[in-house]
């Protein structure tokens, strides 16, 4: 009796330090086949499109090329109403309390204009708002706020996201990280896929505005509160000094399993100008030093993408002296 209490509470042990498998979409000609968007056809002038931004202050998406935008080239107009749904497959539930679907966003609107998140656990009969209080509300997390988040009331009552952004920077449009955690134990009867539902409204007065833009996401399931320890992942990977010269220094850690690593320099049309690293590399910290005459490119922005096993990053390096 003893040997299987001991067994059993070292499964225990072990379950409350796993996660399950994360999923992606980053819109990139790839995603994982357990997220599944669909943009509503059945509404008129639906502005949801995948693409690469051009816009105002939409320039470019978080992972380049493309994310889901209220239109990539066009301000968004009046009276409007556009939505586009994430169907998730919960078979990967069975095991886990606790489910997170986390994304990077921003938007640029009017005041009762704006985009607003519904869930639905019965495939798309009824909707709740991720901010409106009940029992069976997920936990709504914001990070890049300069101070702390309030949702605003939208055109059509609905609770969301609208205006401007309080940032630190004021006037910019950085990205939000927003991650939403349902624990599974709230959930009354869940079907075979967990419905969430992103929706844009405008009212009646014209704006010169670009809207909303959603990229990067991902989900997981997990024993433990997932979040904190989602967040600590985020920072694998730092490149110094940025802008860059003649060099510049890499360095990043391999998990103790190893990982899959795929490190390379890409310009603002996605495409790869070079390769640092694509291979199986084993647990550790990695560096590299790269000089300006390891690869041929111009002047100017490129964005120093990362994957290293199941985390990933994008960040913009400006490089002043290229060779030509």
């Amino acid at each position: 009796m003893m040997k299987k209490l001991l067994l059993f509470a070292c499964l225990i042990a072990l379950l409350a330090a796993s996660y399950s498998q994360t999923y992606i979409q980053e819109f990139e000609g790839w995603s994982s086949p357990e997220l599944v968007f669909e943009i509503n056809q059945n509404q008129p002038g639906n502005l949801w499109q995948i693409g690469r931004p051009q816009k105002v202050l939409f320039t470019s998406a978080y992972s380049i090329p493309n994310a889901i935008v209220t239109d990539t080239l066009s301000v968004y107009p009046e009276s409007n109403t556009s939505s586009f749904t994430l169907k998730i497959t919960t078979w990967q539930l069975t095991w886990y309390p606790n489910y997170v679907l986390g994304f990077k966003h921003k938007w640029d609107t009017d005041s009762l204009d704006g985009g607003f998140i519904e869930f639905s656990y019965d495939g798309g009969l009824n909707w709740r708002n991720i901010f409106r209080g009940m029992d069976t509300i997920p936990y709504v997390y914001q990070y890049g706020f300069a101070h702390d988040f309030v949702p605003d009331t939208l055109i059509n009552g609905e609770v969301g996201f609208s205006g401007q952004p309080d940032f630190y920077d004021p006037g910019s449009s950085p990205w939000i990280e927003t991650m939403i955690c349902w624990p599974t134990y709230q959930i009354p009867s869940l079907g075979d896929s967990l419905y969430i539902r992103f929706s844009f409204v405008s009212d009646e007065v014209p704006s010169l505005r670009d809207g909303w833009m959603i990229d990067n996401f991902f989900s997981f399931a997990a024993v433990t509160h997932p979040v904190d320890e989602f967040l600590k992942m985020r920072d694998f990977i730092v490149a110094r000094p940025n802008p860059v010269e003649d060099h510049f220094f890499i360095q990043y850690d391999v998990p103790a399993a190893g990982a899959e690593v795929d490190i390379c320099l890409i310009d603002p049309m996605g495409r790869v100008v070079y390769t640092l690293a694509k291979e199986w590399q084993e647990a550790g910290v990695h560096e590299y030093a790269p000089g300006s005459s390891d690869f041929v490119h111009p002047d100017g922005l490129l964005y120093l993408r990362a994957r290293v096993g199941e985390r990933s990053q994008v960040q913009p390096m400006l490089f002043l002296r290229g060779n030509k």
